[in-house]
């Protein structure tokens, strides 16, 4: 995980078109859709150094923790999320 028994719902595109260079440095096009495309986009914030939290700290509603039964409760924002030394370093 990105960050330790933080969860949080990120807005992402269900299709995208993507071009990029295959480890031989050639060419490649995909185009996904579904998880795929999510799991793409995730990867491309990574290369970017962006995290999850960039893209929704600005809702306090979309943050959750894992409960012990398997599911996923809200996060007290203001508790845990926005005054976290940890979560807002700059780099």
């Amino acid at each position: 995980l990105s960050i330790k028994s933080i969860y949080g719902y990120v807005p992402r595109y269900n299709n995208v078109k993507v071009k990029a260079l295959d480890i031989n440095g050639e060419k490649i096009r995909i185009n996904a859709t579904g998880f795929l495309a999510r799991v793409i986009q995730h990867e491309i914030d990574h290369t970017n150094g962006n995290l999850f939290v960039d893209h929704i700290k600005q809702d306090p509603g979309a943050f959750f923790k894992l409960t012990d039964n398997g599911t996923l409760e809200s996060l007290d924002y203001n508790e845990k999320i926005k005054n976290s030394t940890t979560l807002w370093q700059e780099n």
